[in-house]
């Protein structure tokens, strides 16, 4: 611009941004910038002038606009006018701030995965090691009870790290979109009566389960293997947050096409500032920290009762218990 606010040079963007930002009359003058009179921003604020603006006519365009003054000779004013088209700066910005929220996100879980496993593995490896040392040692010379009981120490410790990987792998083809629903006929009482059976067979006498129901109908359509998923890690939560023992309560409520499952436990409970992360994979409660576990259970439930098309919850009381719901459709 010259002294008179003429357009004396503009490039082809800068035209263009003129019929946004401002306004010229045929004469080439350019009275208003931004709808602010252009002698007006000149005399309020010398030298230079930065400022944003957003057309009225165009909500979806952003500019910055700068003026500057470049000579400044007795009646003879050049200013610099640059306008910045800064509309996808905000989106740029935004596509940014969520790679590098991933990225931080990957890294945390990597570094959760590798704490996890190698703390999930140090125990029954190292069980397993010393067993088949004391094998070796006293090959011979063990007595059958010794022997057996190494025996078991391999089988228990194998059996344990087996289920991690094939929790992980679960997780892994639910969050991939691998694992998938396959309903098919279920009478569910008598399913959930043989899990019962199970955990009571292989657990201590110190934990009592109590199965109950309350049901108009028997037969239903679920997925048998995603069901047990929910039902025994529910279970085994119930009894492993429960160190002292006692009564772990099941109840089944089935009506109007709903299978209402609830799962209660007297153990140590939930704190509230970990209620809001509980489902998430290697989450754990901070009370829960001397006691064995991989944090995938509860991810794990929670991604079979979506497939469900169902819902999971629950109340929790500091060590007052836990229970846990979960609504199936069927």
């Amino acid at each position: 611009l010259d002294s008179k606010y003429q357009v004396i040079l503009a490039n082809q963007n800068g035209r263009e941004y003129l019929k946004l930002c401002g306004e010229i009359d045929s004469n080439n003058i350019l009275h208003k910038l931004g709808e602010k009179a252009i002698g007006e921003l000149i005399s309020n604020y010398g030298e230079k002038i930065a400022w944003k603006f957003t057309p009225k006519n165009c909500s979806d365009r952003n500019f910055e606009i700068v003026i500057q003054l470049l000579i400044s000779e007795a009646n003879n004013y050049r200013w610099l006018v640059i306008i910045n088209d800064i509309s996808n700066f905000g989106q740029n910005n935004l596509v940014i701030r969520k790679a590098l929220e991933k990225e931080k996100e990957l890294n945390h879980l990597k570094s959760s995965v590798v704490n996890t496993v190698s703390h999930e593995y140090r125990t029954p490896l190292t069980n397993i090691i010393l067993a088949v040392q004391l094998i070796k040692k006293y090959y011979g010379k063990l007595d059958s009870t010794r022997q057996m009981r190494c025996l078991e120490n391999i089988e228990n410790s194998s059996k344990s790290m087996a289920l991690f990987v094939a929790n992980m792998l679960l997780v892994n083809q639910a969050e991939s979109g691998r694992l998938k629903l396959h309903r098919t006929p279920l009478n569910l009482v008598l399913f959930i009566d043989g899990l019962v059976e199970d955990f009571k067979l292989v657990r201590d006498s110190h934990y009592n389960i109590n199965y109950t129901y309350e049901c108009s109908f028997f037969e239903v359509q679920l997925d048998s293997t995603l069901l047990r998923q929910i039902i025994t890690n529910l279970l085994s939560n119930a009894i492993k947050y429960s160190p002292d023992g006692g009564e772990i309560n099941l109840h089944l409520n089935c009506k109007n096409n709903i299978a209402l499952f609830k799962i209660q436990d007297r153990g140590i409970g939930i704190r509230e500032e970990d209620k809001q992360n509980i489902f998430e994979r290697f989450q754990r409660g901070c009370n829960a920290s001397t006691i064995r576990g991989t944090g995938l259970g509860l991810a794990i439930v929670k991604k079979c009762v979506q497939l469900h098309g169902g819902e999971i919850w629950f109340d929790s009381v500091p060590q007052n218990g836990t229970t846990f719901y979960v609504k199936l459709p069927c």
